[in-house]
């Protein structure tokens, strides 16, 4: 998942795009790509709208009204570790333990409720902008007729 994120300049992906039937995403969080696993979005607050694009869907770009602010919590890898060699004893967590919580605003907010939506199984050709331009609708076509 890290090296998909890499080779295409993602800002992040999720297990189940990639043929993994797990709820891990990865996300990029203040410019590094984190693992989170089991993602939950504890609370949102405002609206936000904002043109979004995906891996999955390439090409296509919808405009989606996501929460402006959220706090997620995860699994963190590196607390999950069983090995010593992957772990960090200097990692650490706000308020300790082994689910961090993040205050994420704007694009990061973002990013992680649209890698979730993939967990979900939710799509950009879900939402009902979507098809609301000839050019998304060419694209969608497409990408049907490739299945």
């Amino acid at each position: 998942m890290l090296r998909t994120v890499k080779e295409h300049d993602a800002l992040g992906i999720a297990a189940n795009q990639v043929g993994y039937d797990r709820r891990v995403i990865v996300a990029r969080i203040g410019g590094t790509l984190e693992v989170m696993i089991n993602p939950m979005i504890r609370d949102r607050a405002g609206a936000r709208r904002m043109d979004e694009s995906c891996l999955s869907l390439p090409g296509l770009a919808v405009p989606v009204t996501r929460a402006q602010s959220i706090v997620v919590s995860y699994a963190c890898l590196q607390c999950l570790a069983p090995h010593p060699a992957f772990t960090n004893p200097d990692h650490e967590h706000p308020g300790g333990g082994h689910r961090p919580r993040l205050e994420l605003q704007d694009l990061e907010a973002a990013i992680v409720q649209h890698e979730i939506d993939h967990l979900d199984g939710k799509t950009l050709a879900d939402h009902s902008a979507a098809k609301r331009t000839p050019a998304n609708r060419e694209i969608l076509a497409k990408l049907k007729a490739k299945r």
